[in-house]
């Protein structure tokens, strides 16, 4: 169960925020599409629908505030984070991961553009498809590189609900009934 996505800066000097990005869109699904630097499997395309799993869920929509505080040593920490409002169930044995954001307006940050981490060591197994204007169907470029990306995950407990929490408290009463009925035979006999 995936419950937050966190990137890090690439370099000290790269510090930025808080920033608010209006009206993001945050999207995972499971895909059967693979990074690019795997040849003759079923690479991520330049058209978006398809390379978009079936269990695809919105797990972010609305204003997202990023920031990154300096840092002294690299790598630096995954702190530009995005805290999901709904937790995505993934199961790598159904495929790959698929990250899909949109942003469509990006803020004026004058001069400065943070700079993310990128994964450029071969094979990266990670590929990136995407475009500037955030409504196209298809992507400008689909590259075997992407941003170092931590999905932050947990195991579900299976936790009883309210219903089940009575029929163990019920279970419990009983037996506890039982036990002195018993007592109460054997003192009487």
């Amino acid at each position: 169960m995936i419950d937050k996505i966190s990137f890090r800066i690439n370099s000290p000097e790269g510090a930025f925020g808080p920033t608010l990005y209006p009206n993001v869109q945050v999207q995972l699904s499971t895909t059967d599409k693979e990074p690019l630097d795997d040849p003759g499997m079923n690479p991520l395309t330049n058209t978006f629908a398809d390379n978009i799993g079936d269990d695809v869920k919105t797990v972010f929509e609305g204003n997202l505030v990023l920031s990154a505080l300096n840092c002294v040593d690299r790598p630096c920490p995954f702190d530009v984070m995005i805290p999901l409002q709904e937790n995505f169930m993934y199961d790598p044995a159904n495929g790959n991961l698929l990250f899909d954001i949109r942003i469509p307006e990006c803020p004026e940050l004058g001069q400065f553009v943070p700079s993310f981490d990128l994964a450029t060591n071969f094979p990266t197994k990670v590929s990136i498809a995407w475009d500037n204007e955030v409504d196209s169907g298809t992507a400008f470029t689909v590259s075997g590189t992407g941003l170092v990306t931590q999905f932050r995950f947990f195991v579900p407990r299976n936790v009883p609900t309210l219903s089940e929490w009575g029929l163990i408290a019920m279970a419990g009463v009983l037996g506890i009934i039982g036990l002195m009925a018993i007592r109460r035979r054997k003192v009487t006999s």
